[in-house]
Formats: C-alpha cells, structure tokens, sequence
C-alpha cells in the first residue's frame, strides 16, 4: 500500500510515521490537477480523509487506482 513517510519529533526522539491508504472513494480537479479522495487506514473518520494527486497514487498504489476506475466505469 501507498506510505508516505513523516518525521515528527516526540521529546528529542524522531518518529516516523507512515499513512497507508485504505481506499480510494473519490475523484475531482483541484486548479486543473486530478485528484483522488483517499480514506487512510487507521483514520476512520470523515474529517481524516484528504485529496491527494492522482499521479502519485497511480505510481504508489495502482491496483486501488484501477480498482476504483474499473468500478467509476461501471456506473
């Protein structure tokens, strides 16, 4: 799955931390540039979820990107 990885700092440690995406649940323009709704594991709520751009996830994580294609498709 698709992590990114972000360094935070706890006390003097470095911790990183990584997001996996759950699900793809959505997709529109932001300035031109596509972008997907990604639920992220771990984070159920609605207000957790962010717009990532489409690239990235196509190259991170294909198989959710042609999944949620294949089922855009269907409709």
């Amino acid at each position: 799955s698709w992590k990114e990885g972000k360094v935070q700092k706890k006390g003097k440690e470095q911790v990183n931390v990584e997001y996996i995406v759950e699900k793809i649940l959505g997709k529109r323009k932001f300035k031109g540039v596509p972008h997907y709704l990604v639920a992220w594991k771990g984070f159920p709520l609605v207000k957790d979820r962010t717009w990532e751009p489409c690239r990235r996830l196509g190259v991170d994580v294909p198989h959710l990107v042609d999944a949620f294609e294949m089922k855009k498709g269907k409709k």
